[in-house]
Parts: structure tokens; sequence; C-alpha cells
């Protein structure tokens, strides 16, 4: 199975790809209503790094386990699951340069649930929304976070035209683009849905 999405965000790779390898990032894209807490790892995503999440899928707790396995600075880094509830995780995050000073971010996750067929009839439209809604929020909040400069080694936010560092500060890139389109894409490559994400401000 194959779930797909993109982002435009109106900053360079550096900066995107930054953000996401930067302490703490992980829980920040977590949503408080996906029921999953990092109990520890989650600060690096070099190559062998490991994650364990705790996961609350109805009355249970299940743990998840991700390891790091590539690594390529501003371009990509991939996870895949060692051990958890799905039968084959494996997520690639990609950064591209989209030639007008922004970063087209892109996450392909290939999985499989467990159980086989059987999984797939009683939960594959379940897990595909929730993972729609889960990577809807994490794109919202990178564009947010990456708006504000609010994260570990962001580079300094300059001034706006005719202000003081005491006034009104605007990014060093110009969100002026209006919200940007992730394309949800499901399994059998067909859209599933286009959402608007509109940047907090």
């Amino acid at each position: 199975m194959r779930f797909e999405v993109e982002t435009r965000i109106p900053a360079p790779p550096s900066v995107v790809f930054g953000f996401h390898v930067s302490p703490g990032a992980l829980a920040r894209l977590t949503p408080h209503w996906a029921n999953m807490e990092v109990l520890s790892g989650g600060d690096s995503t070099r190559e062998g790094s490991r994650t364990l999440v705790r996961l609350q899928i109805g009355s249970f707790p299940v743990r998840w386990e991700l390891e790091c396995t590539e690594y390529e600075p501003v371009f990509a880094f991939t996870d895949r699951q060692v051990q958890g509830p799905f039968a084959h995780w494996y997520h690639r995050h990609i950064f591209f340069d989209d030639d007008r000073g922004g970063t087209l971010l892109r996450e392909e996750i290939d999985y499989e649930l467990p159980l086989g067929s059987f999984g797939r009839w009683v939960a594959a439209d379940f897990v595909r929304r929730k993972l729609g809604r889960i990577f809807e929020y994490r794109h919202a909040e990178t564009r947010r976070i990456i708006k504000l400069g609010d994260f570990p080694g962001a580079p300094p936010i300059k001034p706006a035209r005719g202000e003081t560092n005491c006034g009104p500060r605007l990014d060093p890139w110009e969100f002026r683009d209006g919200p940007s389109t992730s394309l949800l894409r499901g399994d059998i490559g067909r859209d599933i849905g286009s959402r608007e994400i509109e940047v907090v401000k």
C-alpha cells in the first residue's frame, strides 16, 4: 500500500530539512489527538538512530520502534519499522528545490497492514484517512514553525523594510504565495483528496 503527500513550503530546502532534523521536531509535529507519544530517541535522523513511540490503539498501548536507514543532508532521510503495529512501514522524507526559492516537501510511505487481505479489508480506509489527517497537520505545522523561525538553528528573521528590530518582523522568505495544497494519494495511485492548508498567522 502507498501513501504520498506533497506541500510547497516557501523556504529553501536547507531550512526545511534543518527544521525536520532539529531536536524535538518529531514531538512538535505529532498532533495531540493522534494518541502517539515519543518515549525515546526522535532527536536524530542519522542512519542507524532509533525512535521508540507508544501508540494507543483502542484501549491497547502498542510500542512502535523506528530506525533511520538513509540520511542525505538537505535532500532526504528515511525511516523503517523495526517493531510495531504494521506488517511493513517504510517512510521517505524528500526535500526538492522548487527553483523559486522554496521547497516541495514530499513524504512517501509504503506500508502493509497486519493480517494480510483481512487487515486491508477491515482497516485500510481508516488508516489512510488517519494518515491524511496526521500529515495535513504536520505540513501545516511545518509551514507555521518555519514562518516564525521557531526552531534551533533557524536563520535570523529580518525586519520588514522601513521597520526596526523592535517593530513587526517578516521572514527571510516572503509568505505571500497563499495556502499550499497537499496532494494525498492512495495506494493505487488515485487522488483521495486535496486539502488547502492555511498558513497560521
